[in-house]
């Protein structure tokens, strides 16, 4: 589901620079999928996961389903550059880096990425909006929950490094600085800070 989430928060602020004369039908189903990947998820993934827990097929836990399974590839099928991955995979792929992090779920990383992405958005808001959502989920909302706690600040630069190296996805977001790895560590520290002041 956090894979499914990131394919909204990748590619809003992609399709928002947009211009209107350069969109298509396709870019149009792009966006728009993306747009319910993010609604049917906030609404109805902690009631699927509840009633998956419980052993009852549902309507909500089938619309959930599908759409991890089905939508989220439309998103980039229709999309190409404009419904790729981004930011938020860059910072996956950067906390791979570590051992520590091998046990939690591409899904997982992705979600925290997402909040590390919007730090760098400068979306200080939608951080603290989707705080509840990932913790009904258990989504890792810091880095103590994607077992680096105790990491020093060379190994954040490290991940910071990684995160903004030029190969990475993470020069897909249209940001109007470039996303240095300065950025990105600083991006980090505001979703530390952001997860320990909104309450459990």
């Amino acid at each position: 589901m956090g894979d499914t989430l990131a394919k909204f928060y990748e590619s809003e602020l992609i399709f928002k620079q947009l211009p209107e004369d350069q969109y298509t039908v396709a870019l149009t189903i792009s966006q728009q999928m993306a747009n319910n990947c993010k609604d049917v998820l906030l609404k109805n993934a902690i009631g699927a996961v509840e009633d998956m827990k419980a052993g009852k097929l549902t309507p909500r836990w089938r619309q959930v389903a599908e759409t991890v399974t089905v939508m989220a590839g439309t998103v980039g099928g229709w999309g190409d550059d404009y419904g790729r991955a981004s930011g938020a995979h860059a910072i996956h792929d950067a906390l791979t880096i570590f051992p520590e992090t091998a046990p939690h779920l591409h899904g997982a990383k992705v979600a925290y990425g997402i909040l590390v992405l919007l730090a760098i958005e400068d979306q200080e808001d939608d951080i603290k909006d989707l705080l509840p959502f990932y913790r009904a989920l258990g989504l890792p909302t810091n880095l103590a929950e994607v077992d680096l706690g105790h990491t020093s600040e060379a190994d954040i630069e490290k991940v910071a490094e990684a995160a903004a190296d030029p190969s990475t996805q993470m020069h897909f977001v249209p940001t109007e600085k470039p996303v240095t790895a300065a950025v990105v560590r600083e991006a980090i520290a505001t979703v530390e800070q952001v997860s320990a002041k909104v309450a459990i």
